[in-house]
């Protein structure tokens, strides 16, 4: 290859997505990675074929496209920088003056391009170098992680739950539609008395009215929403990453797998089901491939918002709400579409949704309206939870749309569906992870568990049933399986999250 082709815009473009993964490889998927990388090449590639056009000249061409790249990519890393040493400063006045300085970087650099085009060809080598030297650093980690993962994991495997003999004689005649929705972060009746002094009655008794069981005593088994998750839908509990995965890592690979590919989709499609996935904007749960639906309602995700904050669309946040209106957009559109999945496909079906409300961060005040400035932070920033009020107006909000979802569901579906509408974890507002004490574990374990079973279920369910026997149950009673339940076990972990802590007897008193 002509070392003085200008491949190097393309490199510099790549290398911040690339860096990102590396980075973030325990929580990110590749495909998401790829996706981008695949626009970010396409853009670059009309912005380069553009220039060459304009200046007749694509050595010339490559060194501005790479200098758009630069600035393009680094500007919110040094707004960053500039924010946490001017704490307090005004947000406006650091985007204007970053913003002139990058313009008079950008005029500065073009004029100096144009210049010096007797120099083009020695500094399209020496950018062809810097860039692809980039490149290959997180190339390397990427790859010296999956191969990590692979040695380590090639003879060590998660035991599954087996499916036991069925009794014929005891399956529905009419197998039910199933619809599992994560309502994240939702926390405890108890928990919103005890930690916010609001009073969550009136909600959950509607919800008793309509015919729904709440397991008022309820807690998840644990702490964070892949484990939570991997753990329901695969009926067990997940102590034995600890020795699989071991408790210093960080990795999700294993458990994001066991939510995609989980044992309760598996058993129902073995019985005809249709299988429908409702993307989420959160890892495991953005895409399934193993659905026979993936309903798209917003386009971002957790991959989007981080570059949105380290890039020159910084600024542009504020004004466009661009991460705020697709989140808020998801919410909107997943409620919209939940009522209409009948008319969607034929069932039975089973339906998972994963809704990131009333998690942080906070888009939506009591009657739908946004929220002034949302804080668009990563999900999981501890410090979204100490605004209290913020997170009890949202979840006024997602009471209002559950109670209108709801009063379709049991009222234009061709049978009684069942229904779970369950938090994965609790709420975070009373300490930090790095010292968590008795009322953050508390709180972040109680959880909104609530069941509308039709023909006989609720009869079988329990105050402190907690969500690793949600499909037990069900599968035993609608399906003749005989998995049984499980004692009700409450594992807490913090920054490791598979060193396991069992808390059962601090969370309930015994």
């Amino acid at each position: 290859m002509n070392k003085h082709i200008p491949i190097h815009p393309f490199l510099f473009g790549v290398y911040p997505l690339l860096f990102l993964y590396s980075h973030n490889i325990y929580f990110l998927l590749f495909h998401d990675i790829l996706v981008l990388i695949a626009i970010d090449l396409f853009v670059i590639l009309v912005l380069l074929l553009l220039l060459s056009f304009i200046l007749n000249d694509r050595k010339r061409a490559g060194l501005v496209a790479s200098l758009c790249v630069l600035l393009f990519f680094s500007y919110g890393h040094i707004y960053n920088a500039i924010a946490a040493f001017s704490v307090g400063g005004d947000v406006i006045v650091i985007h204007r003056l970053l913003l002139l300085v990058y313009s008079t970087f950008f005029v500065a650099g073009v004029y100096i391009i144009l210049r010096t085009q007797r120099y083009s060809n020695n500094f399209t080598f020496i950018f062809n170098i810097i860039a692809g030297v980039l490149v290959v650093i997180p190339l390397v980690n990427i790859g010296a992680y999956n191969l990590r993962r692979d040695t380590s994991f090639q003879d060590r495997k998660v035991q599954k739950v087996e499916t036991r003999p069925t009794d014929a004689g005891s399956v529905s005649a009419t197998l039910p539609n199933i619809y599992y929705i994560i309502l994240d972060a939702y926390t405890s009746e108890a928990n919103l008395k005890e930690y916010y002094n609001y009073d969550n009655h009136e909600f959950t008794g509607y919800l008793e009215d309509k015919g729904f069981y709440i397991a008022s005593e309820s807690r998840s088994n644990y702490a964070v929403t892949f484990l939570s998750l991997a753990s329901s839908l695969n009926l067990k509990y997940l102590n034995e990453l600890s020795e699989v995965i071991g408790v210093e890592s960080e990795e999700r690979f294993i458990p994001n797998q066991m939510i995609r590919n989980n044992t309760v989709m598996q058993f129902l499609r073995s019985k005809g089901y249709k299988l429908v996935h409702f993307k989420s904007g959160w890892g495991a749960t953005d895409y399934n491939r193993y659905a026979d639906l993936n309903v798209q309602c917003g386009v971002g995700n957790e991959l989007l918002t981080m570059l949105t904050k380290t890039t020159v669309l910084r600024p542009l946040e504020r004004y466009l709400n661009l991460v705020e209106n697709d989140d808020r957009e998801r919410v909107l559109c997943t409620f919209a579409r939940l009522a209409q999945v009948q008319d969607m496909i034929e069932g039975p079906y089973f339906v998972f949704a994963h809704m990131l409300i009333p998690h942080p961060p906070y888009l939506f005040g009591p009657n739908a309206e946004g929220v002034a400035n949302p804080e668009l932070k990563m999900l999981g920033d501890i410090d979204l939870w100490k605004y209290k009020q913020l997170y009890i107006d949202q979840l006024i909000f997602l009471n209002k749309k559950v109670r209108e979802l709801v009063d379709v569901l049991l009222t234009t579906a061709d049978s009684s569906p069942v229904i779970v509408l369950q938090g994965d974890h609790g709420s975070a507002s009373s300490g930090g992870w790095e010292e968590p004490g008795i009322s953050l574990i508390k709180e972040r374990t109680g959880i909104l568990n609530a069941y509308y079973l039709p023909s006989n279920g609720n009869d079988l369910l329990y105050n402190s049933i907690t969500p690793v026997n949600t499909f037990r149950l069900i599968l035993d009673h609608y399906f003749g399986t005989s998995y049984g339940l499980l004692d009700d076990k409450i594992y807490f972990s913090g920054k490791q999250p598979y060193k396991f802590v069992d808390v059962t007897s601090v969370v309930s008193g015994n």
